[in-house]
């Protein structure tokens, strides 16, 4: 009996919790799934990275202590942006929440996120990115540094937790990540890695931040 007890005890506490979270909507968010192309060659390219795709010129690293891999790219001109095609449309209305680990504590204003549908993310630029920005400021998602900083050290770099809860106001299978308001930075380049995109609310005690958008 004090078993049953236990049992169902640890099912209302895990079930919830997986409800509420849901599966992750990033492929290969921690960047750890390479092409081939990374057998063969030992460039620097994103294209090394399975599911993801970039504008401009985005490095690839990996951490040869701990086989760690993970991005950097450029929040000033020429502007960088990595992309992927999301595992589940996210509808409008839905509610998320985003974390990403980065290798700088400070605030970043300008790093963010934009959703679009678009049945070929290949055929955007930067300059294409700045017009959808325009026209759908309700697809932006900013995020700040945890309150409660959270620290990790991964092959000698110390990485920040940065996160936020949001819902769009219009349906979306592209996440594009980068200056996407392409707006002056202090922060030239930033590193980062483990990006989770889930579905649910996280009581990070945060609204999400809303910036104007250049016409």
């Amino acid at each position: 009996m004090i078993k049953g007890r236990t049992i169902l005890f640890l099912f209302g506490i895990v079930l919830p919790f997986s409800v509420a979270f849901g599966q992750q909507l990033l492929p290969n968010g921690d960047f750890e799934n390479t092409t081939p192309l990374f057998e063969t060659t030992t460039s620097t390219s994103i294209k090394n990275i399975s599911s993801w795709s970039a504008i401009n010129t985005v490095d690839f690293y990996r951490n040869q202590s701990n086989s760690s891999n993970y991005l950097g790219l450029t929040l000033a001109p020429p502007f960088e942006y990595i992309h992927t095609t999301l595992t589940e449309v996210i509808s409008s209305g839905d509610s998320c929440f985003f974390q990403i680990w980065i290798d700088n504590k400070k605030i970043l204003s300008n790093m963010c996120l934009f959703f679009l549908y678009t049945e070929d993310s290949l055929a955007i630029d930067e300059f294409a990115l700045k017009e959808l920005v325009s026209h759908h400021p309700g697809n932006l998602v900013f995020f700040k540094r945890d309150k409660k900083i959270k620290t990790k050290l991964v092959g000698g770099k110390i990485w920040y937790s940065y996160s936020c809860s949001f819902s769009l106001k219009q349906s979306a299978n592209t996440i594009m990540l980068g200056n996407c308001l392409q707006k002056r930075s202090q922060e030239f380049y930033v590193s980062f890695d483990d990006l989770v995109l889930v579905r649910g609310q996280h009581n990070n005690n945060r609204k999400q931040k809303t910036l104007s958008v250049p016409k």
